[in-house]
């Protein structure tokens, strides 16, 4: 059940909550493949990097939901897109080189969601990984 990065919609975790790379590059505009993961450990977690449903919240309290990247052996998420008034948002944050930044940065991100930078940073974002009949919890914050 492959599926480009670019058409991985929230939906698609009501039944898969990890989705692994299974190829990068592979032309015609698509960056990756992904498909589900249906039981894994936290060894396998270790090696890859995954996508996962994330929850989000700002610093004015709105709460919505996005997917991520996932680096469990960093305890780390980014390569954010979220999902925000039916619309798909992507955020980039520094080490991303200044270029990209400049059109998906914070300042950008704020532009497009109509917020002031004040009312979205710092933001919260979170996953829930259920692994070894455990409930693991990664948290992130963002501040600028």
């Amino acid at each position: 059940m492959e599926k480009s990065i670019h058409d991985l919609e929230l939906i698609d975790f009501n039944n898969y909550t990890i989705w692994i790379i299974v190829d990068h590059n592979v032309g015609d505009g698509i960056d990756s493949l992904v498909e589900p993961i249906k039981e894994y450990t936290i060894d396998e977690l270790n090696q890859h990097d995954y996508w996962v449903l994330i929850d989000c919240l700002m610093s004015d309290g709105t709460t919505f939901k996005g997917i991520s990247l996932l680096k469990y052996y960093d305890n780390r998420l980014s390569n954010y897109s979220f999902y925000i008034n039916n619309e798909w948002h992507s955020l980039f944050v520094k080490p991303a080189p200044d270029f990209v930044l400049e059109q998906d940065g914070p300042i950008p991100f704020c532009k497009r969601i109509k917020k002031d930078i004040k009312n979205v940073f710092p933001i919260s974002i979170s996953t829930d990984l259920k692994v070894e009949n455990k409930i693991i919890k990664v948290i992130n914050s963002i501040e600028i």
